[in-house]
């Protein structure tokens, strides 16, 4: 019911509350959230600010804050904040054997029909991403992330924060199967149901599991995560997302994150 700041300031309350925890210490090692503030960064400044000050202090107190980078077009807040470890989205193949077959970026806008490939626009199927226009790019991301991910804009030089960090599987089509018991009509029963779903909602709670599983045993949380993430560019421990094959094609055009959606350069 509280309805400050637009509404988002109960989700900044929940946070708090993990990082409150006892008193003593916070509740939690890893904190999953599957919200975001779409064009977040072309709101009153506040959001972005008070974002920051939270992921700054779960930083100093060793709690990871992961953030779904949504599923429009362009960067949202709190995922855009240099603290956040912010989750895009992958369509994931595996095979028999538990092996992966393919892992390639999310996006649903391309579909095969009988007469052959057909762009279905930009809709809310695809992992959001981008450069931010508020964070200038953090130390972890230098000489890892290319200048042409971490522009903001065509005919723009400086280097900012780039948005997501890491991925996972995302895709409806190849994400998680859902359950819900739905209540029957007066006089029948009620009845199990299951459904496909996916987004990077799916994705950073994947991620936050896969975090709490190698904390297991280690003698301290692993915290703020970014840094080491990067740390490991070109080593075996990330597996590279890149395209399944030549199709679909995608166009590479400038975008810039603002309002509600994206401004085509």
């Amino acid at each position: 019911c509280n309805q400050s700041l637009e509404g988002v300031q109960p989700l900044f309350d929940a946070e708090l509350a993990v990082l409150t925890g006892n008193g003593n210490a916070a509740s939690a090692a890893i904190e999953s959230n599957s919200w975001g503030i779409t064009g977040g960064e072309a709101w009153p400044k506040v959001y972005a600010t008070t974002a920051d000050t939270i992921n700054l202090r779960a930083a100093a107190e060793g709690v990871s804050m992961l953030f779904s980078s949504g599923d429009n077009p362009g960067i949202s807040v709190p995922a855009s904040d240099p603290y956040s470890l912010a989750v895009g989205g992958t369509s994931l193949g595996i095979g028999q054997a538990g092996n992966r077959l393919f892992e390639t970026g999310w996006s649903n806008d391309d579909a095969l029909y009988y007469k052959g490939w057909q762009d279905e626009g930009i809709g809310r199927d695809a992992a959001g991403g981008g450069a931010s226009l508020l964070f200038a790019q953090p130390a972890y991301q230098r000489g890892i992330v290319p200048p042409s991910m971490a522009s903001p804009g065509i005919g723009r030089s400086q280097l900012n924060r780039a948005v997501p960090d890491i991925s996972a599987d995302a895709d409806g089509n190849t994400g998680i199967l859902q359950g819900v018991i739905v209540q029957g009509a007066k006089g029948h029963a009620d009845q199990y149901q299951t459904f496909l779903d996916g987004g990077t909602s799916l994705a950073s709670p994947l991620v936050a599991g896969m975090l709490a599983d190698a904390e297991q045993g280690q003698p301290a949380n692993l915290g703020f995560v970014n840094p080491l993430l990067y740390s490991l560019h070109g080593t075996p421990a990330l597996h590279d997302a890149l395209p399944a094959s030549s199709y679909p094609a995608s166009d590479r055009t400038g975008y810039t994150p603002y309002g509600g959606g994206v401004y085509q350069l």
